[in-house]
């Protein structure tokens, strides 16, 4: 009889939207990240530092908000959030993802 494991699928990565809370592909996520300066850098390459997952929606950006749970998901004060600048971003990331998704550029599942 062959004893051998059976092939496991691939790690994907999970990581929960601070916003909705619901856990994901981290590939399906945008990173926030604290910029020093009081505000918040959406989906940076190769940042260092403690981030925040996010779904690219604006509806768990506004529960995140509205909850505050930025400064604590990032351990860092936020006194220099624009949250008007970050919706627009948000909503940018959004409308992106959804292009890419019409057009077929999208990873399975995501």
């Amino acid at each position: 009889p062959n004893m051998a494991p059976e092939p496991r699928p691939p790690h994907t990565p999970q990581r929960t939207c601070v916003g909705c809370r619901a856990v994901r592909e981290q590939h399906r996520l945008v990173r926030l990240v604290a910029d020093g300066g009081g505000g918040v850098v959406v989906n940076p390459r190769r940042a260092v530092g403690r981030g925040a997952y996010l779904c690219p929606s604006l509806s768990c950006l506004e529960e995140a908000l509205r909850r505050n749970v930025l400064p604590r998901a990032l351990r860092v004060e936020l006194p220099g959030l624009d949250a008007a600048a970050l919706r627009r971003r948000i909503a940018a990331e959004e409308e992106g993802r959804s292009e890419a998704a019409a057009r077929g550029k999208v990873r399975p599942g995501s």
